[in-house]
This record gives C-alpha cells, structure tokens and sequence, in this order.
C-alpha cells in the first residue's frame, strides 16, 4: 500500500477496503470492489424499508475530486 502523506485518492480507500474485508463477509465479499447491489435498512418486522443511503463511493468519489 502506498501513501503519500496529506493525499486521499480513491485508490488508497479502495487498498484500505480491500485489507479491511478481507475474510470477515463471507464468500461475498470483493475486497477493494464495489458493491453492484444498493443497501438499505429494512424494519427486522414488517420488511418496509425505512433507509436507503445514496450511492456511497459515487458521492466520495465526487467529493474527493
């Protein structure tokens, strides 16, 4: 991993994901990839959906540049 100090490119976060994940979410995991499928936060009872953040890499992606 290589770092130059003060610089957050999108390659650094995505070598950090990929030491972080790897092994500990199952046979799903892509480390360093990310996700096709959007999250959300659904009610454990009635299954409504009661969250669904935005595209998270897209909008830090954005934000970085």
């Amino acid at each position: 991993m290589s770092f130059q100090q003060g610089v957050i490119t999108e390659g650094l976060i995505r070598e950090i994901h990929k030491h972080l994940v790897e092994g500990v979410r199952g046979n799903s995991a892509q480390p360093g990839r990310y996700r096709t499928i959007q999250n959300y936060v659904a009610n454990s009872k009635t299954k409504e959906v009661i969250y669904t953040p935005r595209q998270p890499m897209m909008s830090l992606s954005l934000w970085l540049s």
